[in-house]
């Protein structure tokens, strides 16, 4: 279900991908930046200006994708690159909320740790099938839109919804990385 849903989105970025002059390593570093700004932001208490710059920076992480297959620049690094900003704008933004007090710091450190220790799976999956069946186990985008709703109500509401907030991102985390290791027994045994 989700490789359907990630076809259309692709489907749906390809006429912009395709009119995009910026290489797509660049709309990678510009992803990272934006979630810096948003971490900023979180500092800040500012959570709207914040939820947008996690928003933005989803979509740049999946417009570079697609301007790399658009404009036929796909490369290893390219790819090694997209994974090594993805995890740190994860770091970038859980840690945020841990450094400005609004969660719990030992929740915030187990979800962090649960949040990339399931991307290191998937990544290691991936070495050891030489495939990129990780990809296809991703719930990157999941979590980056709970975060980005969380930051939008706490603009209405207060920043008391992080604590549940990063309960919701702890299970998400937690099932990718079930996910992923059982799909590992799965294909390595």
């Amino acid at each position: 279900m989700r490789i359907k849903t990630k076809n259309r989105l692709e489907g749906w970025l390809a006429p912009l991908a395709k009119r995009t002059p910026i290489p797509p390593n660049l709309l990678t570093i510009f992803s990272v930046i934006s979630m810096l700004a948003a971490g900023i932001q979180v500092f800040g208490n500012n959570f709207l200006p914040a939820a947008l710059l996690v928003l933005l920076s989803g979509f740049l992480d999946m417009l570079d994708g697609s301007v790399a297959k658009a404009k036929g620049s796909s490369s290893r690094f390219g790819a090694l690159l997209d994974r090594v900003a993805d995890r740190a704008s994860d770091i970038i933004i859980l840690s945020s909320f841990i450094l400005a007090g609004t969660v719990n710091p030992w929740l915030g450190m187990i979800v962090l740790g649960v949040t990339l220790l399931a991307s290191y799976t998937a990544a290691c999956l991936e070495a050891a099938t030489k495939t990129r069946v990780g990809e296809a186990l991703s719930w990157r985008a999941v979590r980056l839109v709970v975060i980005a709703a969380g930051l939008a109500v706490a603009t209405v509401e207060s920043a008391s919804v992080f604590q549940p907030l990063f309960l919701v991102i702890g299970v998400i985390s937690a099932y990718a990385l079930a996910e992923r290791l059982w799909q590992s027994h799965r294909v390595l045994r």
